[in-house]
């Protein structure tokens, strides 16, 4: 099974049935570069929602915007809500 991006945030959010679920827990074990966009891709989620629960974000994006976008895309979403916060 090919591991993608979209198959990563769909395990980020429990959202993979028990093949799924296995198969990427089996890369995540043997495969380094997985396990590093998985690491990136759990960061920026993390982030991002500890942004949208900070009282800098009074109302949360629609959950599936924020599942929809890219790692790229979030960074961007993050670094903007970041540096706004910082100022």
């Amino acid at each position: 099974m090919q591991i993608t991006e979209e198959l990563l945030w769909r395990y980020i959010d429990n959202d993979c049935d028990a093949d799924e679920r296995e198969a990427i827990r089996s890369r995540l074990a043997t495969d380094p570069d997985i396990r590093a966009q998985y690491c990136d891709l759990l960061s920026y989620h993390t982030r991002f929602g500890d942004l949208l629960a900070s009282d800098l974000v009074s109302r949360p994006a629609p959950r599936a915007v924020a599942l929809s976008k890219s790692a790229d895309e979030l960074r961007r979403v993050y670094d903007a809500f970041g540096s706004l916060r910082h100022n």
